[in-house]
């Protein structure tokens, strides 16, 4: 009886994909143990950091009375409008800096050179712009379709009667740090 000389071949095919296929798990086993134990610990500090930020969160400053109720020193929501050069496209540039501009009252070419500045990504426009002003300004961003236009919500220290006793309420400066008083 004479053996079949296509069974020897499968079986050497067989045992040779067999040891590429244990040579290759082998090699990806080592090298992601490498990763994990050598490396495990800088890897880990890194997706922490991409991940992770830290905010200091002012907390909410109360509405000041006088003894019969009338509010001395009050604070109200306003907010900041906020450039993002990396979501701004070239070919919406001149509507975004045409539109804020008209909304917001600055130069049109300032807008225009903050949108294509794209090493930034954060240009604060303008700061502590009233509730109809940011409509207007969410309206300009829905119309054009844009994300690189976003709002930052702010707190502005108001005082109904100036600076009548200025001394005992005391007065905050621009970015709503106690200037006095």
């Amino acid at each position: 009886m004479a053996k079949d000389p296509g069974k020897g071949m499968r079986g050497r095919i067989i045992f040779v994909t067999l040891i590429m296929t244990l040579l290759c798990m082998g090699v990806l086993i080592y090298r992601l143990s490498v990763l994990q134990i050598t490396g495990g610990q800088e890897y880990q500090q890194r997706a922490v950091a991409q991940q992770m930020r830290s905010i200091t969160i002012d907390a909410n400053r109360g509405t000041i009375y006088d003894r019969n109720g009338k509010a001395l020193a009050t604070s109200a929501t306003v907010w900041n409008v906020i450039l993002v050069p990396a979501y701004i496209e070239d070919d919406e540039v001149e509507a975004i800096a045409s539109g804020l501009s008209e909304i917001l009252d600055i130069e049109k070419e300032e807008i225009a050179a903050r949108c294509t500045n794209k090493q930034r990504y954060y240009e604060l426009i303008k700061t502590k712009v009233e509730e109809e002003t940011a409509q207007a300004v969410l309206a300009l961003a829905d119309q054009l379709g844009t994300k690189g236009i976003t709002l930052e919500e702010n707190t502005k220290r108001y005082y109904p009667y100036g600076d009548l006793a200025a001394q005992v309420l005391g007065f905050t400066g621009s970015e709503n740090k106690g200037a006095y008083g």
